[in-house]
């Protein structure tokens, strides 16, 4: 990182007027400083100092080895609070199946009370991240997480440890893996907002990525999760009309400046959003503007249905049921409508849910179909309240061995919406969720309409299957 040290050689002997444009010469430099972010000159260490003899990691749980002979993306999202209870760590990740690694989430310093009413801890350690910082300026979270935690072999004098540390281990072993620290977030997105709007906001956000990703260089370019242009995120107070286009310069301004990144380091770099799936969300971004600077957009086709509401349906399906009981709100829509505006097919990435959601009590119900009910938000799990890994669906509502449900439980395939769901009608609870045969028909999707691959939220909900069944759905073999 620049130093913030400076020499100055005094004149002798000091005069008056020497003094006084010294004193000038001085004021100008602080003015520079506060008004220009510090780009850095120089990753922040040597990662070849550091002892990476534990890996490459060896595959855990049941995932299995594939060669990715598609040449698609296999992405997936590794969140820095799982390893604290859910104790996911980055020698956890099935990293030699996957192509690209999204870190979620860095976020911005400047208003977010998104995050303040939600986690007021985390509100609080974001704060403190931010002292001194510019508004508008990317930093790290839970920085004892990132980079303070010791792993093995990490020693107490490295400048940095912790998560990151892992990471510049993984990419020591994988070095084809893209790495991406991805931007916002659910409860994160509140700056985004004036990002996408301010050029002078927008300024300092750009010089701090590039700042991020020279000091800490296994990152290769950036994710942006702003949830959502136009409005419908966490925060009902934001969103305008103005959105989609300042999306649009958003990709722009990171795109050029990661050119002018390449060109001092000799490295490419990827520039990739995370967008909401439903067609709705999508029809408010100026895409012709937007997609040129783009390497992918990521479709969170999944959350289409959940606890917002009592309206029970495929949170994760790959078309519309017929009784589909909102428009827009499946892959194939998505992906249908971001082709209608020109965008190129390459460019477009299915998501997987590596997740489940959940409504008890359905009533109303017709022909035990819990689908045409109403019901209410149920499924305590290592999410939030009621919404369940796919690891902990597979042991307590699955028999995955016979594909089968369990426990009252029994599993229901849409072959219209190419969809899964668990239905006990003795407690009338309905579980959706993506399963292996649902995401195998995601990954079918991809080389059907020729799209950019498939990518999982996330990582450590999976038992492995998930995973296996991605490369499977693109016709990866097993090796």
């Amino acid at each position: 990182m620049a130093s913030p040290y400076f020499k100055i050689n005094f004149p002798s002997p000091l005069t008056k007027p020497t003094v006084a444009l010294m004193l000038l010469c001085i004021s100008s430099l602080f003015i520079r400083l506060e008004a220009e972010p510090l780009i850095a000159a120089k990753p922040v260490f040597d990662p070849t100092t550091l002892d990476a003899s534990r890996y490459p990691q060896q595959l855990k749980q049941q995932n299995q080895a594939y060669t990715n002979s598609s040449g698609k993306m296999v992405g997936g999202y590794f969140v820095e609070w799982g390893t604290y209870d859910r104790n996911f760590h980055v020698a956890d990740i099935p990293a030699q199946n996957l192509t690209h690694l999204f870190y979620a989430f860095i976020p911005v310093c400047g208003p977010n009370s998104s995050l303040k009413d939600a986690d007021p801890q985390g509100y609080n350690k974001l704060m403190a991240q931010c002292a001194g910082k510019p508004d508008f300026s990317v930093v790290v979270h839970d920085k004892f997480a990132a980079l303070e935690r010791s792993y093995p072999g990490d020693t107490t004098n490295q400048p940095v440890r912790g998560i990151f540390a892992e990471l510049y281990r993984l990419k020591k072993t994988h070095p084809d893996l893209k790495i991406l620290p991805s931007v916002g977030g659910w409860t994160l997105s509140d700056p985004l907002y004036n990002i996408g709007v301010d050029p002078k906001a927008r300024a300092t956000f750009v010089a701090s990525i590039v700042e991020m990703i020279k000091t800490y260089d296994f990152f290769d370019g950036v994710d942006i999760d702003w949830e959502f242009p136009g409005g419908g995120g966490l925060n009902p107070n934001l969103g305008s009309a103005k959105d989609g286009a300042g999306f649009a310069l958003l990709m722009r301004d990171l795109r050029q400046a990661m050119d002018v990144l390449s060109q001092e380091t000799g490295r490419t770099y990827q520039l990739t959003a995370a967008m909401g799936g439903s067609v709705q969300k999508l029809q408010l971004i100026d895409w012709e503007a937007a997609y040129p600077y783009m390497d992918y957009i990521n479709l969170m086709t999944y959350d289409y249905y959940g606890e917002w509401d009592s309206i029970p349906g495929h949170h994760a399906a790959l078309y519309p049921n017929p009784n589909s009981r909102r428009v827009g709100s499946s892959a194939d829509e998505a992906v249908q409508y971001l082709l209608s505006r020109k965008v190129p097919s390459g460019k477009i990435s299915l998501g997987v849910a590596m997740y489940g959601r959940s409504w008890s009590k359905i009533s109303k119900h017709k022909d035990n179909n819990p689908f045409t009910g109403t019901g209410e938000k149920n499924l305590t799990g290592s999410l939030a309240e009621n919404i369940g890994d796919y690891k902990k669906i597979a042991t307590q509502y699955l028999d995955e061995v016979k594909g089968t449900g369990a426990h009252g439980f029994s599993l229901l395939w849409d072959d219209r919406a190419k969809a899964c769901s668990l239905w006990n009608s003795a407690v009338s609870t309905l579980i959706s969720f993506d399963c292996s045969r649902a995401v195998q028909a995601k990954g079918n999707y991809v080389l059907q309409y020729k799209l950019g691959g498939v990518f999982a939220w996330e990582l450590d909900g999976d038992n492995g299957h998930l995973l296996n069944a991605m490369h499977q759905g693109l016709g990866h073999t097993a090796q």
